[in-house]
């Protein structure tokens, strides 16, 4: 009976495997973006560029770093995001994948606090939080030239970190929404939209496969 039972494991695990990658979505790639980040205090907007390189046997590993900016009350704020961690896409069919990640992300704000600057303190704070974002979905043909993501995710950054103090930063349940059109088989256009509590993210890029 064991042995049934870790035949029958592995032959899954053996058809999930060769179906990801006989179903060509494929998970390597570098992405130049134009990112609009819409705040309740200050919309951020600037470049930012991504890159995935697949690992073998469904996993991959994941790279991003993007630099916003603002100008706020005669000041210029400056928004600043890297993250690094890796993945693994399990075939659900010839044309679907079901997608996890994990990542370790770091953010550098530099804001200038302009009319609000109190008397005896700076008139620019460092911020800095780090911690982890994890997302878990779909990933699918929706037509010939044209592959789309659905992922719910969850992002913790710890505490925020400045001259002025340690504060709490609440962790956001998220969803990351996204379509790839694909011109030939190594270019593609992509938009993505980012929303958690109080905060949507657009994305509007430029991908190359390989």
């Amino acid at each position: 009976m064991k042995k049934t039972l870790l035949f029958l494991a592995l032959s899954c695990v053996s058809i999930a495997a060769s179906a990801t990658e006989a179903n060509g979505l494929g998970y390597s790639h570098v992405e130049l973006d134009y990112i609009y980040n819409d705040s309740p205090l200050r919309d951020y907007k600037g470049p930012g560029f991504s890159g995935s390189f697949e690992l073998g046997n469904g996993f991959f590993a994941t790279g991003s770093y993007s630099r916003q900016k603002i100008n706020h009350f005669g000041g210029h704020n400056d928004l600043s995001e890297w993250s690094l961690g890796g993945g693994y896409a399990m075939a659900l069919s010839e044309n679907l994948d079901w997608v996890s990640q994990a990542a370790y992300v770091e953010q550098d704000a530099n804001l200038s606090l302009g009319q609000f600057q109190i008397a005896g303190t700076p008139d620019r704070i460092g911020e800095d939080v780090s911690g982890f974002r994890l997302s878990s979905g779909v990933r699918g043909r929706i037509a010939p030239k044209l592959i789309g993501h659905a992922y719910l995710g969850y992002q913790d950054l710890g505490n925020i970190r400045n001259q002025l103090g340690s504060f709490k930063f609440d962790g956001d349940v998220f969803a990351d929404l996204g379509l790839e059109y694909h011109f030939t088989d190594r270019w593609a256009a992509t938009t993505r939209v980012n929303l958690s509590e109080g905060v949507s993210e657009y994305t509007a890029g430029v991908r190359l496969s390989f």
